[in-house]
């Protein structure tokens, strides 16, 4: 029987609390997923620790990944769904840190909206972002 998150207020939005094996807090059960499969190929991450600002155009916002490596120089954006305002803003955090490699993992490979043929692996493709798909590879990790 699947275990049914609680919920905490963020803002207008309600967001799930859902534990890791080894007791993180993280969002959703795909980043619980990624965060267990880390935990027992013995690889060590921060979740949501590291906070970079980005410009959109005439405001400053922060952004959050979710996993960032002690040990390895890329970031990792976990995405179930990768919807318009998210494009725009992985667009501005990567141009307003230009030195940071952004990579994503999606839970699947959907097209970017119904009746696109883009998906997102297209999307990362035509914008120069690393992707994969399920699960973080182990190459990613060996770097």
């Amino acid at each position: 029987m699947p275990i049914k998150p609680s919920y905490r207020s963020k803002g207008n939005a309600k967001k799930p609390i859902i534990s890791t094996k080894t007791g993180i807090k993280v969002r959703s059960r795909l980043e619980q997923r990624v965060a267990d499969d880390l935990t027992a190929r013995g690889i060590k991450y921060l979740y949501e620790k590291e906070k970079l600002k980005y410009t959109v155009p005439a405001s400053e916002h922060v952004y959050t990944p979710d996993l960032t490596f002690k040990s390895r120089k890329w970031i990792c954006e976990i995405k179930g769904v990768l919807d318009f305002e998210t494009q725009k803003k992985m667009l501005h955090v990567r141009a307003s840190n230009p030195d940071r490699d952004i990579r994503f993992l999606f839970q699947r490979d959907n097209v970017i909206r119904r009746g696109s043929k883009t998906r997102y692996s297209d999307w990362c493709n035509k914008h120069g972002f690393l992707y994969a798909i399920g699960k973080i590879p182990q190459e990613w990790l060996d770097e």
